[in-house]
């Protein structure tokens, strides 16, 4: 994800205590982190 961002709002009552929390997230995009051949990982290993 890039431009990822979470933030956290308070949820108050009439008298302004805290009842509450609300979390929020978006991202501003989504990228493939595979290589695109659905190739599975090896154990390090095999790779050395």
């Amino acid at each position: 994800m890039s431009d990822f961002e979470i933030g956290v709002m308070e949820k108050r009552n009439r008298e302004g205590q805290v009842t509450g929390v609300q979390v929020w997230y978006r991202a501003g995009g989504l990228r493939p982190i595979s290589n695109g051949h659905g190739s599975k990982p090896r154990p390090a290993a095999e790779v050395a």
